[in-house]
């Protein structure tokens, strides 16, 4: 029977630090590897396909989508089926005519009732499918009147660089705070809330609505832009990204009678 013989204390130590170091090696393989299969899970997150409606093509809005990880589609009417698109955007334009909220015309320009009519109807539409809507300036306009509000058809002084005052109802509220610099540009403005719709934000000098949220529904609309708005607008932009990701994923909510 042989006797083992005894091995050298330098010898266990560096088996010990090979050991040491092999462990090392394999945890950080492993870190790696799951690192890399979450970044392979965040890459098959489709980006959300939102249709931008409008009757001549909304350059500025497109852009501004696209650059925050949407894939917009312009269409120029109501489309039949909202089931290809993840959300809807209303961009800026002319006013909203006031047939729509039962008022004569006073002091209306830029009025198309065939724009109208279709962005309305689009507005209905994604919200009785639960798909989020999201309405810049004239664009909050059309959801207000869409849910049976209405508008003040002249106001002076909402065309530039101005402070809003942000309430916890916002979804910006989180990012950016009470107050932010956004880029004002219309001459018209909500009078009664839509059914449903709350204001969140307000213009700091007369206190006139710049936010509008639905209460159970993903439907949001600013009175300012975005795209030209800087962080905020970039901030609001990434934040409807991910309110169309989300309901996306969701079942269809159900919803009662929208506007009249």
């Amino acid at each position: 029977m042989k006797s083992g013989r005894a091995e050298a204390p330098g010898h266990i130590f560096i088996r010990y630090l090979s050991m040491i170091f092999l462990a090392a090696v394999m945890l950080l393989s492993l870190s790696e590897g799951a690192e890399a299969s979450a970044k392979k899970k965040q890459k098959k997150v489709k980006p959300p396909v939102v249709a931008v409606l409008d009757t001549y093509y909304p350059g500025a809005v497109m852009d501004w989508a696209e650059a925050r990880g949407m894939k917009a589609k312009w269409i120029s009417s109501c489309p039949k089926s909202v089931k290809a698109y993840d959300g809807l955007i209303i961009p800026g334009g002319g006013d909203v005519s006031p047939r729509f909220y039962n008022e004569s015309d006073y002091a209306c320009y830029g009025v198309s009732v065939d724009k109208d009519r279709q962005q309305i109807r689009a507005v209905r539409a994604f919200a009785k499918a639960g798909k989020p809507v999201l309405g810049i300036c004239r664009g909050l306009q059309v959801i207000n009147v869409a849910f049976g509000g209405s508008l003040v058809q002249h106001i002076r002084g909402h065309y530039n660089m101005d402070p809003v005052r942000i309430s916890k109802g916002s979804y910006l509220y989180k990012y950016v705070g009470k107050r932010a610099s956004v880029k004002h540009s219309h001459h018209q403005c909500v009078k009664k809330l839509g059914k449903g719709l709350k204001a969140v934000s307000w213009d700091t000098d007369d206190n006139r609505i710049e936010e509008i949220r639905h209460k159970k529904l993903p439907v949001w609309g600013v009175q300012w832009h975005p795209e030209y708005s800087g962080k905020v607008g970039w901030i609001l932009g990434w934040k409807f990204k991910e309110l169309c990701i989300s309901y996306r994923e969701k079942k269809t909510i159900r919803v009662g009678k929208i506007g009249k």
